[in-house]
């Protein structure tokens, strides 16, 4: 499935929400659950790999290989 602008802008948006909730929420959940979350925010949007720590700070949430492609696919 290749994603498109408006997949895109749909996971930049869920991700920013989640993250602007995130410590209310940890702060509300059980460990199962609290592993659940975080390991959700560790996985790439489009490939679903897990993101090295320096890729999370990026607020698109994309692996440094998506992110090239995207980038790739605009020239």
């Amino acid at each position: 499935m290749e994603p498109t602008p408006q997949r895109y802008a749909r996971f930049v948006l869920a991700r920013l929400t989640i993250e602007a909730l995130t410590s209310h929420y940890l702060a509300l959940v059980d460990a199962e659950d609290r592993q659940f979350f975080v390991a959700l925010l560790s996985r790439c949007f489009g490939c679903e790999a897990v993101l090295t720590a320096a890729e999370r700070q990026g607020a698109d949430g994309l692996c440094t290989r998506c992110r090239q492609r995207r980038a790739w696919q605009r020239n």
